[in-house]
């Protein structure tokens, strides 16, 4: 009974820690660059890999699963505007917070370190041929990946 309580006290660490790696439906790991602001739209480059959670049919039916779609390397230009309230990706930003996050993006992309990059309201642009040439989103937040 006693080996059990090291191994659930663990797995309850984990599932905390990947909790708060893991806000929303899009999830990227990876470098971030050319960071730029104009008015309250904020740009950059993304380079890594990416998550991207979705259901197959809306809340409470009984046919609805989630699908994961999963980019392993990936060199898109993300743009954040029409901002939300962080941690209230339906609420409509009434100060929105571009230059806090365009400072965490900016140290993220000078030490030139692995980042967790996690979207509100993540909308993905590809060409007719399938390549994913954008993302857009509502708010966006980063910080360094642990690993």
């Amino acid at each position: 009974m006693s080996t059990w309580k090291p191994l659930l006290a663990a797995t309850f660490a984990l599932g905390v820690v990947a909790g708060a790696l893991a806000k929303g439906n899009f999830q990227a790991e990876g470098l971030v660059s050319d960071v730029q602001v104009q008015g309250t739209v904020l740009t950059f480059r993304y380079v890594g890999s990416l998550k991207l959670a979705y259901a197959t049919a809306p809340a409470g039916n009984p046919r609805q699963q989630w699908k994961t779609v999963e980019f392993e390397a990936v060199d898109v230009e993300v743009r954040i505007e029409n901002w939300t309230e962080g941690h209230h990706p339906s609420k409509p930003a009434v100060t929105p917070e571009v230059a806090q996050v365009a400072k965490t993006l900016s140290d993220l992309a000078d030490t030139k370190r692995k980042a967790l990059v996690a979207i509100d309201n993540p909308v993905l642009a590809f060409t007719n041929i399938g390549l994913l040439t954008r993302v857009s989103g509502s708010y966006v937040y980063a910080r360094k990946s642990p690993y």
